[in-house]
């Protein structure tokens, strides 16, 4: 492998670590080396992660050398101290949730306010030291930091300015801007010394890739930012094989947090399961880890067809439901800057070429790359007959064996990993605006 170049990765997220987080990093690494690039992760050895997924570790390339350090984490006292599990998960943006438990509520608020940029803070000074010995032995050609969470950038700054190395951090979501700190109350302080960070990050970076345009509307170098987004892998439908339900399923990939509850979907699917065929016809399933609070909205509504909570599964067999699925549901929480978040599960959507059903701002990346592909439709969070109506004519044309979706394949093929991994290549090399 001599005559590869070197990337050093740097990623709080990897397998075993499930979910969507540790996707988009391990598909670059899984594809670099065809295009000329030797990925070298540093990674944390014990992480808190919302899943886990021990099948993902077979896509990581032979050639990728993993480097793991300990970390210093509050989550072992947070669980103590709130009463959880130690194996129980901690979901994502759990800041945001709603949560009757004055335990949870005021850890909570110390997370926000005493952990700056993040609770990972407390890996910053091992994967700095790791890092260090890193780039002495193998001399990477640039450095890559994959947030959330922020911490990586941080830990990437200290290297590249020690090192000199060429410096990318990458953005699957925004920093401050993230949708949870909307719904959480933060020390005035903290927030400034976090945006303080968020900006001398930004500036100190040779180049910065996202996942969404929009993310960092205040920068004054727009030119640094390249537009890199989220994909599917088409390696992931190999062992797929489409089968016809006996019911028309309506599927939902991913976790599903409080500020993602659509109340009217569920108001439409009750009056769906009151008329008999339908009642005994259709079916919903959530793939992922579902907040109590949503739990408790849907079981009110005491919706009479069939709906089912599976939990987390891991990635491969998630993708032989959805793919097996009629109808895809897809949302975007309410919250600022929602017109540009574009989240993963879309791409894995689009793979298995399923119609989609969609909430979110109408004038958002989301749904203009539902209408560019022709994949589905979005509609506000409070419409109701014009859902019933889509899922209606949708159930209809199932019954008689056709889903009615014109697809524009040449769109879709754009978001495949293997090319959206040569566009990062050409970042790395500077040859790409």
């Amino acid at each position: 492998m001599s005559d590869l170049k070197k990337v050093l990765i740097i990623t709080y997220y990897w397998p075993p670590a499930g979910g969507p987080g540790v996707q988009r990093v391990l598909k670059f690494a899984k594809y670099l080396p065809e295009f000329g690039w030797q990925p070298l992760v540093l990674t944390v050895r014990h992480g808190e992660y919302p899943a886990l997924d021990g099948s993902l570790a077979e896509e990581i390339p032979s050639c990728c050398r993993v480097y793991r350090t300990s970390s210093w984490e509050p989550y072992f006292l947070y669980k103590k101290f709130t009463g959880m599990k130690t194996e129980e998960r901690i979901p994502v943006a759990v800041v945001a949730e709603k949560e009757a438990n004055w335990k949870r509520r005021l850890s909570n608020w110390i997370r926000l306010n005493l952990f700056v940029p993040d609770a990972r803070v407390g890996w910053k000074p091992f994967a700095v030291k790791e890092g260090k010995k890193i780039i002495e032995g193998e001399k990477p050609d640039v450095i890559f930091s994959s947030s959330p969470p922020p911490t990586v950038h941080l830990i990437a700054k200290k290297l590249a300015a020690w090192s000199g190395i060429k410096w990318v951090s990458d953005f699957r979501d925004p920093w401050t801007g993230i949708y949870h700190y909307d719904k959480a109350k933060r020390n005035p302080l903290s927030e400034k010394y976090d945006k303080y960070l968020e900006r001398k990050t930004l500036r100190s970076c040779d180049r910065i890739t996202v996942t969404s345009d929009g993310f960092f509307p205040d920068l004054e170098n727009q030119k640094k930012i390249s537009f890199i987004p989220n994909g599917f892998d088409m390696d992931d439908m190999i062992a797929v094989k489409d089968t016809r339900n006996s019911k028309f399923t309506i599927r939902y990939m991913g976790s599903m947090k409080s500020h993602e509850h659509v109340d009217s979907f569920f108001c439409v699917l009750k009056e769906l399961s009151e008329k008999e065929d339908l009642k005994k016809s259709v079916k919903l399933d959530i793939i992922g880890k579902v907040s109590p609070f949503v739990i408790e909205a849907i079981e009110k509504k005491e919706i009479a067809l069939e709906w089912n909570l599976t939990g987390y599964l891991e990635h491969q067999r998630a993708i032989h439901l959805i793919a097996n699925s009629d109808l895809l549901l897809f949302i975007i929480g309410p919250g600022t800057r929602g017109e540009a978040i574009i989240t993963g599960k879309l791409f894995e959507y689009l793979m298995v070429q399923k119609p989609i059903i969609a909430y979110g701002p109408l004038d958002g990346a989301a749904n203009r790359i539902l209408k560019k592909t022709g994949a589905g439709r979005m509609f506000d969070y409070e419409a109701k007959e014009e859902v019933k109506t889509f899922i209606l004519e949708l159930y209809h044309k199932w019954r008689r064996g056709s889903s009615g979706f014109k697809l524009n394949f040449n769109e879709i093929k754009k978001y495949d990993r293997k090319a959206l991994t040569q566009r990062l290549v050409r970042v790395f090399e500077g040859s790409i605006d």
